[in-house]
């Protein structure tokens, strides 16, 4: 049997692995998060909104076909105990098959999407972005046996170089006055790196496809990820779509940006700690007490590193707007503002996917989502006539009437409930809103001076009031040092 697709590893490999793979990751995550930053702070200087929007519209579409992209058989691939080599060769051959036809699919519906948007630019920019779908259909399998061999270093090896080669492309073909070509482009690189490095680093060689070596059950199982997947994105990226088509390109560049610096960093603390949260709550499931006190930790870690972040980023998101997008980006200061308030609790949403998933109440979280789709379209759609700004005031809105049903729905039959929940976000949502009152002052304060210098002030005195607080608050410190000891329960392998 080929080295990739053995997966005979004992319990104590089996641990090291596990905690080496989701320390690579993290650390993977926060250089993706800088250098993604980075690349979106040069672009906006560089671009304008309309540019950001053009593409978005795009995005919207060719997000919802990658759906599709392998119909869920990596997943299945990762997830059997045993797989041979014919099945991953075949269900490489139906993994490229399907690419294909998503990608002739998404080119010859361009005009479609043009005609949907009112935008003619958008032919082109289908067309050229249907690439990523022939190719990429041609790494999904390679990927997965790297990851079903645990060759994290390898993995995120390939993705970083593959971002940073992707970068330089589009910031060179933005300073060239390329416009909104240097994000499409950007995208098509990406993944030509990503699939020649994928076969160069993986050294597995797919045979022909032969039939009938039990793949059935592996397919079932990657259409009903692809099923539940569909509903969510459908639920979640209908304000986009209802924004261009109902106010265009300049408004949803202003919005889909201002959301990218809201989902950005929160992405990249739930991305390495929901792999860590669902293995831990699945093996404590059986002990009441033990998962209670796991999760409010968890949840805790997620609230002291999300809502200070949020809740500074509302009132500072003027200097922020100035310093990385630029004066030509201003009127994205309030929908910042506004979506970042919603980002204050939105991750807690996030958490109540860890439970589902480790209690195994997968149709309780298809039945929410499928609650929540239809409240949310009504939502973005009355608000269309307000724009970008009313879009942003009707996620919000709906994000907070929604939590505390959304929590209890969940909860519900569970060790913990919704009041435990409360109160194990008290002090980081008293922090958060300290932390903000500090910047609001010390922005202001210090007014007169150079904006960079005023917002350094402020981010070093909101970092001197957060240490102060952990270090001489009581509950405050009592929580962090728990914190920080379940941290070093994952880190030593007593968790795996």
């Amino acid at each position: 049997m080929s080295r990739w697709l053995d997966q005979s590893l004992t319990a104590a490999e089996l641990k090291h692995a596990s905690v080496r793979g989701g320390v690579i990751t993290f650390s993977a995550q926060l250089i993706k998060l800088i250098m993604n930053m980075l690349v979106t702070i040069w672009l906006a200087h560089i671009l304008v909104p309309d540019d950001f929007g053009l593409v978005a519209m795009v995005m919207v579409i060719v997000n919802f076909f990658v759906l599709f992209k392998d119909a869920g058989f990596s997943t299945a691939t990762i997830q059997q105990e045993t797989v041979s080599h014919e099945q991953v060769g075949l269900l490489f051959w139906l993994s490229a098959v399907i690419g294909i036809v998503l990608g002739l699919i998404l080119f010859f519906i361009a005009p479609a999407v043009a005609l949907f948007f009112h935008e003619p630019r958008l032919v082109e920019i289908v067309q050229v972005l249907s690439l990523v779908f022939f190719l990429g259909g041609l790494g999904v399998q390679h990927e997965a046996l790297m990851q079903r061999q645990m060759r994290f270093r390898g993995l995120v090896a390939i993705e970083l170089l593959g971002l940073l080669l992707a970068s330089i492309t589009a910031i060179c073909l933005a300073l060239s006055g390329a416009g909104y070509w240097a994000m499409v482009w950007m995208q098509v690189v990406a993944i030509v790196v990503r699939v020649v490095l994928l076969w160069l680093m993986a050294g597995w060689i797919p045979s022909l496809p032969v039939l009938k070596v039990g793949v059935r059950k592996m397919a079932e199982f990657g259409g009903y990820m692809t099923l539940s997947n569909v509903i969510h994105y459908l639920s979640r990226q209908s304000d986009q779509v209802l924004l261009g088509w109902w106010s265009g390109a300049h408004a949803l560049g202003l919005y889909s940006t201002a959301m990218q610096m809201l989902l950005l960093p929160i992405q990249q603390v739930l991305s390495p700690l929901s792999r860590v949260a669902v293995v831990t709550l699945s093996r404590v499931q059986g002990d009441d007490a033990g998962y209670r006190r796991a999760f409010l930790l968890l949840v805790k870690i997620v609230a002291y590193m999300t809502m200070p972040l949020m809740a500074v980023l509302a009132v500072l998101a003027d200097p922020a707007v100035r310093l990385f997008l630029g004066e030509q980006w201003l009127e994205a200061v309030p929908i910042v503002s506004i979506l970042a308030c919603a980002g204050w609790i939105l991750p807690l949403g996030n958490t109540m996917g860890w439970v589902l998933m480790s209690r195994g109440l997968g149709r309780r979280m298809v039945i929410w989502t499928m609650i929540m789709a239809p409240v949310m379209l009504s939502a973005f759609a009355i608000s269309l006539p307000w724009g970008a700004f009313g879009m942003a005031v009707a996620f919000t809105l709906v994000i907070y009437a929604s939590r505390y049903f959304h929590f209890r729905y969940v909860l519900y039959g569970t060790p913990v409930s919704v009041r435990d929940l409360c109160w194990a976000l008290i002090w980081p949502a008293c922090l958060s809103l300290l932390l903000a009152g500090t910047a609001f002052v010390v922005m202001h304060v210090f007014s007169f001076i150079e904006l960079w210098l005023s917002m350094a002030a402020s981010l070093l005195a909101v970092l001197f009031v957060m240490i102060a607080c952990v270090l001489w608050i009581p509950p405050m410190k009592r929580e962090c040092l728990e914190i920080w000891q379940l941290l070093n329960v994952i880190r030593h392998k007593e968790i795996a």
